[in-house]
């Protein structure tokens, strides 16, 4: 009965165009923005000799920093969408409600709340906000000119300054290292999870949409028509290879694990290669990561489990269709 209620009950007709502005955020994409922060904290506490599992403690200045970078990047995202408008979208739909004005300011009060949640945080992650900002306007600009290998620098970018700024607020600042040697240390424990981010990239730009257009999937299609996506797919099995044997090396159990057990995806998609196997090598290993990010950061479902969710019910009522899901079409 509540499954049916849920599902065909007339009210959610009415419920979810509330609901167009959460939306508009995409929210789906806070679980990689959130996963890096979370890297970034472990690999702090990893080289503090710290062996963090289940950390339920609540500290405010981590909670600002989670506040602080959702809110620049949600600007970046609306930004993203006002370049390409698509008919049965949240932003065509934000956009018959409210004025371009209205919507513009609001990406402005979200860049300046985002700035002060990160000064309340610290101030040292409060610049690291603002280069942050700079670089979501560059890669706005860039995607007009296409140049793959300036976005993919870009967007390196971006998940370097998400993982500095979790490894700032690890604790390591209080604590008497060198400068050079914390961030030699950061870069050799960082190369794993970015290895997998440059597989994932690639993968993100391999096919037109890898989901639904209405969802404003990233895929470009960039690499579709220039390489063979067998290579395409050989390389990223290449690089998720490497990250394992060098996450095993340096002793790094959050990503050796969560790798490994990501690993047969990136093996079938090289066997078979149909889109569905494209659809599952970017949404799965993101998902476990995740999911082992929980076992450390449990406050991190909190975040994860309605945002999942809800967008879930919004795009079943408002679209009539099931996403997200780990679901693929039946093989």
């Amino acid at each position: 009965m509540i499954k049916n209620f849920l599902k065909n009950h007339a009210v959610h007709k009415k419920v979810v165009p509330k609901l167009d502005f959460f939306i508009l955020l995409i929210p789906l994409n806070f679980f990689s923005i959130w996963m890096i922060i979370c890297v970034g904290l472990y690999i702090g506490m990893f080289i503090q000799g710290l062996s963090p599992q289940f950390i339920a403690d609540i500290d405010f200045g981590i909670l600002f920093l989670f506040l602080g970078i959702t809110s620049i990047m949600s600007s970046y995202y609306i930004d993203l969408q006002l370049l390409d408008v698509k008919d049965n979208s949240s932003i065509y739909f934000v956009k018959q409600k409210y004025s371009s004005k209205f919507i513009n300011n609001f990406k402005v009060y979200l860049n300046v709340f985002g700035l002060l949640f990160l000064l309340s945080s610290f101030w040292l992650i409060c610049i690291l906000g603002l280069i942050l900002i700079v670089i979501n306007k560059i890669i706005l600009n860039n995607r007009k000119n296409q140049s793959l290998s300036l976005n993919l620098i870009l967007q390196l970018g971006v998940a370097f300054i998400l993982s500095i700024s979790g490894f700032i607020k690890s604790g390591l600042l209080n604590i008497n290292y060198e400068f050079f040697d914390l961030i030699f240390m950061y870069f050799k424990f960082i190369i794993p999870y970015m290895l997998f981010f440059i597989s994932s990239f690639i993968i993100l730009n391999t096919k037109d949409y890898l989901f639904s257009p209405k969802c404003l999937s990233y895929s470009t299609g960039y690499l579709s028509n220039s390489i063979n996506s067998k290579i395409i797919s050989l390389i990223s099995l290449i690089l998720i290879s490497l990250s394992i044997l060098l996450s095993i090396k340096l002793n790094d159990s959050l990503a050796s694990t969560s790798l490994c057990v990501s690993l047969p995806f990136y093996l079938y998609v090289l066997i078979r290669g149909l889109d569905k196997d494209y659809q599952r090598i970017f949404t799965y290993p993101l998902a476990i990561i995740n999911f082992f990010c929980m076992t450390i950061f449990p406050y991190l479902f909190i975040l994860i489990f309605p945002v999942f969710y809800l967008t879930k019910y919004y795009n079943w009522h408002r679209f009539n269709f099931h996403f997200p899901t780990f679901l693929v079409e039946n093989d």
